[in-house]
């Protein structure tokens, strides 16, 4: 099975990988009251439908690109800030209208009781978006190891075990099925949902 959604890519050798992080532009427009006067503001609301959070995790900031991970006061945002870092090496931002533009994503004290979304301008949604499409073809996870890699898939007891990709029907079929990890972290997520449908079916 091609896997086509939206959380896949192809990059420039053809090669498949998946995003580490989905943005879907929401909604267009949105009225605010304010001094007892209502104004319209074309804005457009940004919702991270998915972001990777191994990758993307803690204290994670990619200066050429100007990606970070949400801290402090900067909660999924776009902001203009300075940068430095403290005796243990962590990143500190502090506001500066005259610093570097910052595309500030979900950070590691997120719940999911919080709603993933940022307003923007019309002319910083192409910014945000072309940060975006950057940082999933720089960090994007290959789908498929090359021949000779390793990879991980669930067995019939719910044990997660090691292949090398050796391109045959066996690695072909777990491949088109889905049961095809090139990363043990994804592995250990399907496994855990694994057991759980087996537990229920128990029941």
């Amino acid at each position: 099975m091609e896997r086509t959604s939206k959380l896949f890519f192809k990059d420039s050798n053809g090669k498949l990988k998946q995003k580490i992080i989905y943005i879907n532009p929401v909604n267009p427009e949105f009225i605010f009251h304010s001094n007892n006067k209502y104004h319209s503001h074309k804005k457009i609301m940004l919702e991270i439908e998915y972001q990777n959070m191994e990758i993307l995790g803690k204290n994670f900031y990619d200066k050429e690109i100007g990606v970070a991970v949400a801290s402090g006061n900067f909660n999924m945002t776009y902001q203009t800030v300075n940068i430095k870092k403290d005796n243990d090496g962590n990143n500190i931002f502090t506001k500066n209208k005259n610093g570097k533009k910052i595309l500030f994503v979900i950070g590691t004290d997120y719940t999911e009781d919080e709603w993933p979304y940022l307003w923007a301008k019309p002319k910083e949604v192409e910014e945000i978006l072309e940060k975006i499409d950057r940082i999933n073809k720089k960090y994007g996870i290959l789908c498929r190891a090359e021949k000779g890699q390793t990879y991980y898939y669930i067995n019939e007891f719910g044990e997660i075990k090691e292949k090398t990709e050796n391109l045959d029907e066996e690695d072909n079929k777990r491949y088109e099925l889905g049961n095809y990890f090139t990363l043990k972290s994804k592995a250990k997520i399907f496994q855990n949902r694994f057991i759980q449908i087996l537990q229920f079916e128990i029941c």
